[in-house]
């Protein structure tokens, strides 16, 4: 469990320091972490499962989480679509972001959700992935 804990805690972290503009919210977000951190690792319990026992570190984290997603998603399909796809496609995730970003839901599950979307976005992954 320490070693899941860690691993947790580190990519938390660069979660944190990459995706959170305010330094005020990234102060007090690290500290959080290292709070629940502490917390873990005295009462042995697994991190992740402390973490949504906390409202506002666990919204901010999923929103970080939906904009790592909503970048990486943007950069790959790029390099497989043309423009006019790519416009079509990222308006549609950028749909998904705004209702994910408002209702503190994680990104991935509403495209999972969206079978159309979730089926073109897996199909042009394998794609991608075959053609690297």
């Amino acid at each position: 469990m320490k070693i899941r804990n860690k691993k947790l805690f580190k990519k938390l972290n660069i979660l944190i320091d990459q995706y959170c503009e305010d330094d005020d919210l990234n102060l007090e977000l690290s500290n959080d972490l290292i709070d629940l951190n502490y917390e873990a690792n005295i009462c042995d319990v697994n991190l992740s499962k402390l973490i949504e026992t906390s409202p506002t570190f666990y919204n901010e984290i999923i929103k970080f989480e939906n904009k790592k997603l909503f970048f990486e998603f943007e950069l790959s399909l790029s390099e497989i679509l043309d423009k006019d796809e790519l416009i079509i496609l990222i308006k549609e995730l950028s749909n998904l972001y705004i209702v994910a970003c408002d209702s503190n839901k994680r990104l991935i599950d509403l495209i999972k959700s969206n079978e159309d979307l979730h089926f073109r976005i897996t199909d042009l992954t394998q794609v991608r992935s075959e053609n690297d």
